[in-house]
């Protein structure tokens, strides 16, 4: 009898586990983070998906400068199951484009721009 109570309580105790796990599974859109190592300050942000013809918008707030060795974290708006393959831009004080192309991301991707990146003046790398 005692064995049974047991095996009944040690069933009913993975149960709640195993619940309480689907609840805290993460969900929504992934976040990555973008590191500016360019050594200048960076004022744009652009973040689109491979397969798109513009950049976007800039996802810094207006006014807003991103200094050389800070980072910000964004939330993709689309899930990696859709879209995992990204270009991201940054566009310093000089009007100077640092990009990376074709980027394979997932949730908690660290992607750090430095000097490496430049791609001349903003003006130059507009499609």
């Amino acid at each position: 009898m005692k064995m049974k109570k047991t095996g009944i309580l040690l069933a009913a105790i993975l149960a709640v586990f195993t619940l309480a796990g689907c609840a805290t599974v993460p969900a929504g859109d992934p976040t990555i983070t973008i590191v500016n190592n360019t050594g200048y300050p960076v004022h744009t942000v652009n973040v689109s998906a491979s397969t798109d013809t513009y950049w976007g918008q800039n996802l810094l707030e207006p006014g807003e400068i991103m200094y050389s060795g800070q980072s910000i974290s964004l939330d993709l708006l689309t899930p990696l199951s859709q879209i995992n393959q990204y270009d991201i831009r940054l566009i310093d004080t000089d009007e100077d484009a640092y990009t990376q192309m074709r980027v394979r991301v997932r949730n908690g991707s660290r992607i750090v721009f430095t000097f490496n990146h430049f791609r001349g003046n903003r003006r130059n790398t507009e499609s």
